[in-house]
């Protein structure tokens, strides 16, 4: 070919041979370069572009290469793609279903013996059915059904071994069966209370997802599932469904910290199926003036459908900050109320302690001297969402972007210290307050995934931006400082299914953050002065 272009021949050899195929330049000087084609009966060759020295490669080592590209061919999966912010047909979540690919848990189910049964047991909720596999946003799988009237509500509790995805395949095995026969199941009454709708409502996809999303963070429940019907008797209404898988709630802990203190932890994390927590730990440690230590802990999820978590709890043997023995006294109480959902308007939290510590390793004299303190803190903190607002009286539903304007209160205050530090300085007992106020806009929209967190079940991974600006006062004993602080956060999915998250975070008293400013000025003077 003219032009200084290259021309490909290829020679034909006897049938099912491998050939090469020299690349010819020409009227250029410097290297030939070639590929690889495969000779079939109907004459026609597969050339796949190895960038290679032909003269340089050996017969065996082109057989190697070209087996090994083909086995990847063969083997490669393909990542799912990220659903787009659209809303989904009801015939492309079946096609996407259909198209489901093998995984990880088609090995790992293979398995005989113990760890098969169990692995069977953990993968139960592999999707069947509707369920969409790769990422998709929680609020498309409502859209089709959005403005609908919403007739009932219908709580189901699935058993262990049961797939919430598909409640009419069931395993069963003496583990199961032992599991179902002393668990208590999640009471209807505490799901209907973690409900952000009610009959009579319209569907909004995005509060459907968001509860959806809010069963599944209960540390009581495995699973949940919303799943909508079409009312026979009336095209303008829905039937809903609320399935829910629990943990097992029952557990503990045992520890051998050495030849003389050993430690246990029991836990119910849904006691008599309302939701809340009971937990006792004791401490068994023989150089301990009292060897036997205890501690407990209540928490009240949900107090009366209010979103409120209260909890109470008591420790005589949790770690001393100061020297790390068992031997510090802590009581405490909190109240939280979290932003479950972007339309809820307030967010609020506080907690009180008390911490002191009793001698229990040392002589007296010594204990005074290094170890003994006494103190108590407070925390408060309440935020105003003011992107809230009721249902339908906006006209951009879709908007998630929100507001939240927030205050904190916070102080800590020692009433005892050792000995030694009765006059001096030490940055572990000084007494501390601030008040805060804090602008946040942020933006989240919640994708179903798997293996992100956890292992086999579905998880709610979060896709947005967080930027927050903290600018308040602080008092650090005695001197009072103002303060300024900015966080941001961005996180997101790729094409690919990778996940990132970023965070950057700067805060600091404003003389600081000044002087600082200060001296990145006068280097750039300096630098600009040196370079002239």
């Amino acid at each position: 070919m003219n032009g200084g272009k290259q021309a490909i021949s290829c020679v034909r050899m006897p049938v099912n041979d491998l050939k090469r195929v020299v690349v010819a330049t020409n009227g250029q000087d410097g290297p030939s370069y070639g590929g690889i084609a495969f000779a079939q009966d109907s004459g026609e060759k597969l050339i796949l572009p190895f960038i290679i020295r032909w003269d340089a490669m050996r017969f065996t080592r082109l057989f190697i290469i070209t087996y090994c590209s083909l086995s990847l061919l063969l083997v490669i999966q393909l990542p799912a793609q990220v659903v787009p912010d659209t809303a989904i047909k009801k015939a492309d979540l079946k096609r996407a279903d259909s198209l489901r690919r093998p995984s990880i848990d088609s090995f790992i189910l293979k398995r005989k013996g113990l760890v098969g049964k169990l692995a069977r047991n953990l993968l139960s909720n592999n999707p069947t059915g509707d369920v969409v596999t790769g990422p998709i946003r929680n609020d498309l799988l409502f859209s089709i059904y959005n403005g609908r009237v919403i007739r009932s509500i219908t709580i189901v509790g699935v058993d262990f071994g049961t797939p919430i995805t598909d409640t009419s395949k069931t395993f069963k095995s003496r583990l199961t069966n032992l599991a179902n026969s002393f668990h208590h199941k999640t009471r209807g009454y505490v799901i209907r209370n973690n409900l952000f709708f009610k009959v009579g409502d319209k569907v909004f996809p995005y509060l459907l997802a968001d509860n959806e999303r809010h069963l599944r963070d209960q540390p009581y429940l495995q699973d949940a599932r919303i799943s909508i019907r079409s009312s026979d008797r009336s095209f303008d209404s829905v039937d809903i469904t609320i399935f829910t898988k629990d943990v097992l709630s029952i557990g503990g802990s045992f520890r051998m910290h050495n030849s003389t203190s050993v430690s246990a932890t029991i836990r119910e994390d849904n006691l008599g199926g309302w939701g809340d927590r009971l937990a006792g730990s004791i401490l068994y440690d023989q150089r301990r003036k009292e060897k036997v230590g205890y501690g407990a802990e209540f928490i009240k999820r949900n107090i009366g459908g209010s979103f409120i978590d209260g909890s109470i709890g008591y420790d005589n043997f949790n770690d001393a900050f100061n020297s790390g023995r068992d031997e510090e006294v802590t009581y405490y109480a909190r109240l939280i109320r979290p932003l479950v959902n972007p339309y809820l308007r307030f967010t609020y939290a506080g907690e009180v302690g008390y911490h002191r510590t009793e001698n229990m390793y040392l002589n007296d004299s010594t204990y005074k001297s290094d170890s003994r303190y006494r103190y108590f803190n407070y925390d408060t903190w309440i935020g105003w969402n003011t992107g809230a607002y009721k249902l339908g009286k906006v006209q951009n539903d879709n908007d998630r972007t929100r507001t939240l304007l927030s205050a904190r209160f916070f102080r800590k205050q020692f009433q005892e210290v050792p000995g030694v530090f009765y006059q001096e300085y030490y940055y572990d007992y000084i007494d501390r307050m601030a008040a805060l106020a804090s602008l946040s806009i942020f933006r989240q929209d919640f994708y179903k995934v798997r293996y992100v967190y956890g292992f086999g079940r579905n998880e709610d991974v979060p896709e947005g931006m967080d930027i927050s600006l903290t600018a308040g006062w602080t008092k650090t004993q005695g001197r009072e400082r103002p303060y300024a602080g900015i966080d941001f956060s961005r996180f997101f999915f790729t094409e690919k299914e990778h996940y990132f998250n970023y965070t950057a975070r700067v805060g600091d008293t404003l003389i600081r953050i000044l002087l600082r400013m200060r001296m990145c000025c006068l280097t750039w003077i300096i630098f600009r002065t040196c370079k002239r």
